[in-house]
């Protein structure tokens, strides 16, 4: 299975409710919260969140299509199941477009921006040893990549 990374997941601010939806369903998948195989129902979902079904439904098929839930015809949708295998590929191609991006950035990037990425590693450096660093990371990786992305136009 194929897992496609979509730049919207990290657009800094979203003002849709199905965006929001998205993100929430997206972390649990990804932290195990949500497991291979379970099952998502809309309406579990929905009044999980506090929500209607309509921005479920668009949060899943978002999901569906980034092959992170599968949807069979006459089947309940379900977290999709994937293997190592899986994660070297997403990881290969990560690769190979994060370092086009990072040439493309190189030219590009205003002083400002790389001054703003040197002051957000060195305070995780200075914080890395207590024990909310890996959420500190998360927050600097997402403006690190967006910082990129968006200096390289893409």
């Amino acid at each position: 299975m194929a897992v496609a990374v979509h730049a919207e997941t990290r657009q800094p601010k979203r003002n849709r409710l199905s965006d929001d939806v998205y993100d929430r369903l997206l972390a649990e998948i990804l932290s195990g919260e949500r497991p291979a195989g379970s099952a998502v129902s809309e309406l579990r979902i929905a009044e999980e969140f506090d929500v209607s079904r309509t921005p479920v439904h668009d949060a899943i098929r978002q999901l569906i299509g980034d092959g992170l839930v599968e949807q069979r015809v006459n089947h309940r949708a379900i977290v999709a199941k994937f293997d190592a295998g899986d994660v070297a590929e997403v990881f290969e191609m990560r690769k190979l477009l994060e370092g086009e991006a990072a040439t493309r950035a190189a030219s590009r990037i205003a002083r400002v921006e790389l001054d703003r990425l040197r002051e957000s590693c060195d305070r995780w450096q200075r914080r890395r040893n207590r024990r909310t660093a890996i959420a500190e990371w998360d927050g600097i990786d997402d403006e690190f990549h967006t910082t990129i992305a968006e200096a390289c136009g893409s």
